[in-house]
């Protein structure tokens, strides 16, 4: 059984192979991804899935080694989570990690709250207002006037 592949990054041609003995009648212990499956209200309503875990732990014989374990999602709403003891597992295989853990969560996206919104032709108006104004003043700053400051008092 291979347990880890190591490929090149840039060519990716494979560098290295960690193989695993194992005998056929002896439970092994493995991680296997979760993919996900489905679709769900919940993002139907305008929520997002926010993954918390990619793979769990299993303890199975070699022979029963899952390829991937299938999260269905067509059943969660919005602030509702799915949980490790929630993915249906094939017979002989036994779930190591933690049954409460998050697998993933339907969520309201979190949205930055900007500024009320200006109507377009409202804040032109503002806009023109301000460089009326400005032209009115002379648009000297005052103490560019010649008046006083404190370094000239003392």
């Amino acid at each position: 059984l291979a347990r880890e592949l190591q490929r090149d990054p840039v060519r990716g041609a494979v560098l290295h192979v960690d193989f695993l003995k194992i005998a056929r009648d002896v439970a092994i212990e493995v991680d296997v991804p979760i993919h996900i499956e489905g679709e769900s209200p919940g993002v139907k309503e305008g929520g997002v899935i926010e993954h918390h875990l990619w793979s769990v732990r299993v303890s199975c014989l070699p022979t029963s080694v899952p390829d991937r374990l299938v999260a269905d999602v067509s059943h969660t709403i919005l602030g509702e989570m799915l949980r490790v003891g929630d993915l249906e597992v094939p017979e002989g295989v036994t779930i190591l990690t933690d049954p409460n853990e998050a697998v993933l969560g339907v969520v309201v996206p979190q949205v930055l709250k900007l500024e009320e919104e200006v109507p377009a032709e409202a804040a032109l108006a503002e806009g023109e207002e301000a460089a009326v104004a400005a032209e009115g003043e002379g648009a000297v700053p005052p103490a560019a006037e010649g008046g006083e400051t404190k370094e000239e008092e003392g």
